[in-house]
């Protein structure tokens, strides 16, 4: 996973720095644990600010709605499911959007895991 968030971080400053996107939505670290949150970089110096693991759960597309702006996203394959549909209701448009489509291993069921203690 290490490569995949080195790959991101690349990826999210070419596209800020290029202008090609005026926002990457992604997940940086949460201050509850096991629970990454979203987190919007406008910037090519804080994308270091942004992860991906086994608890990015929540799904980025629902900051996606009704936006103006430029948007960079990064995608799990549900997530890119939740974007077409979205597209196709007319919530964003298309050429707004620059996806960046990362593998998913599965999520971290942090309730399943508090359950168990």
């Amino acid at each position: 996973m290490l490569a995949t968030i080195d790959r991101i971080k690349e990826i999210v400053r070419g596209v800020l720095t290029d202008c090609r996107v005026d926002l990457v939505i992604g997940f940086r670290r949460g201050t509850v644990a096991m629970m990454n949150e979203p987190c919007f970089i406008k910037s090519p110096d804080e994308a270091d600010q942004l992860v991906w693991d086994s608890n990015c759960g929540i799904n980025l597309a629902n900051y996606l709605a009704n936006r103006t702006e430029k948007i960079g996203i990064i995608a799990k394959g549900c997530d890119s499911r939740n974007i077409a549909t979205h597209l196709i209701e007319n919530k964003i448009k298309r050429d707004q959007l620059f996806i960046i489509g990362v593998p998913c291993q599965g999520m971290i069921d942090r309730r399943r895991i508090i359950a168990m203690f």
